[in-house]
Parts: structure tokens; C-alpha cells; sequence
């Protein structure tokens, strides 16, 4: 089986991550961390446009109604692209070095995201719909995937738990993945994915 890849953009990225496609819209939106900036691609026209976050921008989610959750330098927060963004609050503000690293929105429109910052005290969150922020696991979050009854996290690239979501805590982690060294980043796109974050 061959399987070719191409560059959807030859725009270049200081660290671009997060991958997040809008069905709605039918573009694909990432984030260059260390540029600050959050980009969108049209794959039926090629058009790409680029939008300043002002902050480091970890990763996104989609909200039901329109417009992004981002975990960020500063937080979680809202943006519809067009005006400010709304930061919501920061677990972690106390932590100077600390940001939002990767994350995703589970069945119940719950938006986890993990930390990442050079003393390695990371942790993961949760933002309910209500804008309730519950700390959930002492891991760094590098990598989250979400299916229609479970998110999955990954702690810095060398083990994998699996969230038991529609329970109020983190219950019964199972290990996917030991020991596997020099990756960075994950995507599914199963069917019957997750709603949008309300």
C-alpha cells in the first residue's frame, strides 16, 4: 500500500500543532504556538488565512454556538475570531513558565486540556460548560483523543491513559501505550465524533 503525503500549505510555522477540522465550514484550522498566531486552510480553494492570538495557543476545540474554546499562555478562553478574546480563567497562573499544551472536547461538550512548562509540574484540566475548571490528573497532556464515549491522554509521549469521561472523575486508566519514543501529536477523525464544546 502507498500512501502519499503533501504539505497543505507551504506557510511556514514556528511550532504549529493542534489540528482541528470545521465541518461546519469545511476548513482545517492549526496553531503556531511559538508564533502566536492560529491559522485556517479551505482545501477546495486553497485559500489560508492567518489570525494573531496575541499568546501561545496550545490547541482548540469547536462551541456549538460558533467560534473556538482555546487553552492558551493566559488560560482557557473564547474567541470568535473577530473581536478580543475572552479568557476565562487560569489554573495556573502562579506558574510563570506554564502553558496550555494540547487537548480536546470530549462527548459531553467538556473541553480537557493538559499543561506543559519547563518544571515538568503539569497537570490535566477539564473546563465544564458552565466555566467550572477541575484539575484531573497530575500528567502533562501531550497528546488527547477524543472518541464518542472517551478522551485519551498521553504523558509527554511515553504512556497513554484512557478517560472514562461521562463519570464526574477520572476512573478506571487503562495503558495504551508504553514506551514509545520520538512522536509528537495525534488526530482521529472516527465517526460519530464529539459535539462542539457548548
Amino acid at each position: 500500500m502507498s500512501i502519499e503525503i503533501q504539505p497543505v500549505t507551504d506557510f511556514p510555522c514556528a511550532l504549529g500543532e493542534g489540528p482541528l477540522w470545521h465541518p461546519g465550514e469545511q476548513r482545517l484550522y492549526w496553531t503556531d504556538i511559538d508564533g502566536h498566531r492560529l491559522h485556517s486552510w479551505d482545501p477546495s480553494s486553497g485559500g489560508h488565512q492567518t489570525y494573531d492570538t496575541g499568546c501561545p495557543v496550545g490547541c482548540l476545540g469547536l462551541r456549538r454556538g460558533g467560534g473556538f474554546v482555546l487553552a492558551t499562555k493566559r488560560g482557557f478562553a473564547l474567541w470568535d475570531l473577530r473581536g478580543p478574546m475572552q479568557i476565562i480563567a487560569h489554573p495556573e497562573a502562579h506558574k510563570p513558565d506554564a502553558r496550555f499544551n494540547d487537548g480536546a472536547v470530549d462527548a459531553a461538550g467538556r473541553f480537557w486540556a493538559g499543561t506543559y512548562g519547563a518544571s515538568f509540574d503539569s497537570a490535566l484540566y477539564r473546563l465544564d460548560p458552565g466555566g467550572a475548571i477541575e484539575r484531573m490528573l497530575d500528567a502533562m497532556g501531550n497528546e488527547l483523543l477524543d472518541s464518542p464515549t472517551s478522551c485519551r491522554v498521553s504523558s509527554g509521549g511515553n504512556a497513554a491513559e484512557t478517560l472514562r469521561v461521562r463519570s464526574r472523575l477520572v476512573s478506571n486508566p487503562k495503558r495504551l501505550v508504553s514506551q514509545v519514543s520520538h512522536y509528537d501529536g495525534m488526530r482521529n477523525e472516527l465517526p460519530g465524533r464529539p459535539p462542539p464544546a457548548d
